[in-house]
């Protein structure tokens, strides 16, 4: 018994250390300094997250009087984060460089056959695939432009929401898997290929596959949804469930085939007892923001949520809403404070000696 005591002081006179020399030099890691006390014993580790708030943009930082300026969806490309501005007279994708921290542009008007155009309504969704930057509107289209000129290219859907063979039926998620543009509607899954994305065919591109509506929700409060795509080519949607089907949709592209009724979803699919608003995958993680404000943490690997967080150190969420993650970088548009913050994930490293 006396040898199992002086192992546990060991161990905590060696955890002690480590944190000492944390404090006396910023760049050591914590497992470097814990095998240089004790290179040679076996040890297991285990691994934990924080987080810190960074960069906020708000109306001002993209010129926008106050009012002006609603956050919605979010995307990067390269060194520019896409941003939907959702607020009603000011529809508008902004474009924001990450490196020197400012505004480059907007896009809110553009020229088709000689007409000036411009959105008809908010941007829900933004991807970029093949060079094309799909922007899916809540009006019932999905508007493709040249990602590095921002030349329209074409439209699917033609602004008139209804289940024709080239309509939407309101665009709420979008994501683009390979070939296909996954879609999720008023009242389920439509997928369009790439393939058949052309100029030639503007407003009128036929779906190839329409969802079995098994499991899901009418979208009649047009509330907040979002999808997600994991590196093996899944695709889970946060689907908010405004009469119970509260759930994290798992979409197999698999599954995908020509026709209407297909079930696209699998058995992994995740019921819910909150409506979530937005998604992000992160490593084995998944962060989804709740109606309630809160974003939650759920473990994929062990299948249960962890930890569930409405601060972080720097600030205070009201209203998170879409979610993004880029390298270690969550994206938080926060529809209350009508700001996007970028909060730093760190990955963080215990190692415990026997």
């Amino acid at each position: 018994l006396g040898d199992v005591y002086k192992r546990q002081e060991m161990k905590i006179i060696y955890i002690l250390f480590a944190g000492l020399c944390l404090l006396s030099c910023e760049k050591t890691k914590i497992e470097d300094v814990i095998r240089e006390v004790e290179p040679d014993q076996p040890s297991s580790i285990h691994y934990y997250y924080s987080y810190k708030a960074g960069e906020v943009i708000n109306a001002e930082k993209l010129g926008y009087a106050s009012g002006e300026f609603m956050p919605g969806c979010t995307y990067i490309y390269g060194d520019t984060l896409f941003i939907a501005n959702t607020q009603n007279g000011h529809f508008s994708v902004e474009l924001y460089s990450l490196s020197a921290h400012q505004k480059l542009g907007s896009l809110n008007t553009w020229t088709y056959n000689d007409a000036m155009q411009t959105f008809g309504n908010y941007v829900e969704a933004i991807s970029v695939a093949n060079e094309r930057l799909y922007l899916a509107n809540i009006s019932s289209c999905i508007d493709v432009f040249d990602v590095h000129t921002l030349k329209i290219i074409t439209r699917i859907g033609n602004r008139n929401w209804g289940h024709g063979n080239t309509q939407l039926f309101h665009t709420h998620a979008m994501a683009i898997v390979d070939d296909y543009i996954i879609v999720r509607m008023k009242d389920g899954l439509q997928v369009t290929l790439q393939s058949d994305v052309s100029a030639e065919k503007y407003q009128n591109i036929n779906y190839y596959s329409r969802g079995s509506l098994d499991g899901f929700d009418v979208n009649n409060g047009f509330y907040s949804h979002q999808m997600a795509v994991d590196t093996t080519g899944l695709v889970f949607l946060a689907d908010y469930g405004q009469y119970g089907n509260r759930k994290i949709h798992v979409i197999d592209t698999t599954l995908i085939q020509q026709g209407s009724n297909i079930t696209m979803t699998t058995s992994q699919t995740l019921p819910l007892e909150f409506n979530p608003r937005g998604i992000a995958l992160y490593k084995n993680l998944m962060y989804i923001s709740a109606a309630d404000g809160s974003i939650r943490c759920y473990d994929r690997e062990k299948k249960k949520f962890f930890l569930t967080f409405k601060s972080v150190p720097g600030y205070t969420f009201k209203g998170g809403q879409k979610l993004l993650v880029y390298n270690n970088r969550l994206w938080v548009t926060d529809v209350s404070t009508r700001e996007i913050v970028g909060v730093d994930i760190f990955r963080n490293v215990i190692e415990e000696y026997e």
